[in-house]
């Protein structure tokens, strides 16, 4: 169905319609016709991210002889990614680091839809999605990898005491949900052999014992949240103990 609608020639006219027929047959492994609905996708306009961003897929699957979920899956470029944090060019770094996390998470879903695990999976890219943001926002690194599994496990308690302090929601069940998808994403990428089983291992050594923790404290500070006959000053000295001072810190 889908390649029956590229054919239709009125629809090439439009750069964003012959960017995703693009796509479509890149998907379906008929780079050729991906490489001639691209182009012309880019003669009609050249700064299309879509058509820019299926050029370089396109490359890459050609000079590797691979598919689509192996582009997805590719080497991080750590050594450019670095370089490019050393001559402080935060724009490009954080639009190539973007572009690897973002097809990271493709992967993931692409993978759960393949073994018929798409509803789960919906709830754990939601989750996944808002914790890295949040860590977008307290991390005082140049950039960061949404495998970094190691990153993570080092700062994984500070930074969930934060998140329970900034979202308000932020309950048990919030809590299992963020260790849950955490520990399906990291496991998905050791499966794919993105991440190693001694980093996952690691993780989990440190992510388990400290889930406990975080959901006790969840379950403290939303009783003491809407605890009325708490003032101000008594919230902040009852935060600074259960929390141990991290949600005091803009910065991980």
């Amino acid at each position: 169905m889908l390649t029956w609608i590229c054919e239709a020639t009125d629809w090439k006219t439009l750069p964003g319609t012959s960017a995703r027929c693009g796509l479509i047959s890149l998907l379906e492994g008929r780079l050729e016709e991906a490489s001639i609905q691209n182009d012309r996708a880019l003669a009609l306009d050249r700064k299309l991210y879509t058509a820019r961003r299926n050029r370089r897929i396109l490359k890459y699957l050609k000079a590797h002889g691979v598919r689509y979920i192996d582009y997805l899956l590719r080497p991080a470029p750590r050594e450019e990614l670095d370089k490019l944090a050393d001559e402080e060019d935060s724009r490009t770094l954080q639009r190539r680091a973007g572009e690897l996390n973002e097809d990271r998470l493709e992967a993931f879903g692409q993978d759960a839809i393949d073994r018929g695990e798409a509803w789960p999976m919906a709830n754990h890219l939601s989750t996944l999605q808002i914790l890295f943001r949040f860590l977008a926002e307290v991390s005082a690194d140049a950039y960061f990898l949404y495998e970094d599994a190691e990153f993570m496990r080092g700062i994984f308690e500070r930074l969930m005491n934060k998140f329970i302090v900034k979202f308000r929601d932020a309950d048990a069940q919030v809590i299992e949900g963020i260790c849950d998808a955490l520990d399906s994403f990291y496991e998905f990428l050791v499966r794919k052999k993105v991440l190693s089983e001694r980093d996952l291992a690691a993780f989990k050594k440190r992510a388990g014992p400290a889930r406990k923790k975080l959901i006790d404290r969840a379950t403290r500070y939303a009783k003491a949240r809407s605890d009325t006959s708490l003032g101000e000053d008594e919230r902040e000295a009852f935060r600074d103990e259960l929390f141990d001072g991290d949600h005091f810190w803009p910065h991980i």
